[in-house]
């Protein structure tokens, strides 16, 4: 009886064995958590900033890490990363100044600020702030809050992520 392989054999088994493991490098490749969804907090923000009065709107997300700017916003986790922009004005993100925190959870913007110019200029120099970070990736809480406050002609979009 004759044990020897042809030599074809062998070049199928190599070939094959170098299939597999390129089809197994990419199965393991795959991220079995999906990125979150921008959209889908983009739309949160827009619920609260497309209202024609004070609007409010939350959203939870798995979202590990964000940055935004005043129209875009962008999460990332594991899974992978994912970015938005939103329709309505200009967001402002709060976590540069507690007092425009309080304003967005439901403090009266008269408590939290001597005047509506103090409170404008606040907002002016967190969008300032946040567009100095901007591309750096800040902690997420895994929840956006969109808060729309109006201050005399002008609309503000408070937002928390």
């Amino acid at each position: 009886m004759d044990f020897e392989a042809p030599m074809d054999a062998w070049v199928v088994y190599i070939g094959v064995a170098l299939v597999s493991m390129t089809l197994l490098g990419v199965a393991l490749g795959f991220s079995p958590i999906p990125p979150p969804d921008a959209n889908a907090a983009a739309n949160t923000i827009d619920m609260a900033g497309g209202s024609s009065i004070t609007g409010e709107a939350e959203y939870e997300h798995d979202a590990e890490w964000f940055w935004m700017d005043q129209q875009q916003i962008a999460l990332k986790n594991e899974g992978g990363k994912t970015k938005a922009t939103i329709a309505f004005g200009e967001m402002t993100a709060v976590h540069y100044d507690e007092r425009l925190s309080d304003v967005l959870y439901g403090s009266p913007v008269s408590e939290e600020f001597s005047s509506e110019y103090e409170f404008l200029a606040a907002v002016v120099a967190a969008q300032a702030a946040s567009e100095a970070d901007r591309g750096d990736w800040q902690p997420a809480n895994g929840e956006i809050r969109a808060r729309k406050v109006i201050v005399g002609d002008t609309d503000v979009i408070l937002v928390d992520v």
